[in-house]
């Protein structure tokens, strides 16, 4: 899985797209990842009609994780910090 982010209003501009990286041994958003080498986040993981939304101060992140064959759900409050606790 790779992670891009881009404003509401750029959607349809591609120069405008943000890559996730692993640079110079830290993570980094790249304005143009096609320069760089995409870097998985979750390494190993096989997903599938993965599904983010907003809800009620909320993140969801769902997905299909044919590794073991289940749908999951991940969950977290906006505006915790990017790190996993």
């Amino acid at each position: 899985m790779l992670r891009w982010r881009v404003g509401v209003n750029d959607f349809l501009d591609q120069s405008k797209w943000m890559g996730w990286c692993f640079l110079d041994g830290r993570w980094q958003w790249v304005t143009n990842p096609a320069d760089w080498q995409p870097s998985e986040i979750l390494p190993g993981w096989r997903f599938g009609e993965i599904s983010m939304r907003f809800m009620q101060g909320h993140c969801l992140l769902s997905g299909f994780d044919a590794g073991d064959y289940s749908i999951f759900v991940k969950v977290r409050q906006m505006g915790r910090s990017s790190r996993s606790s």
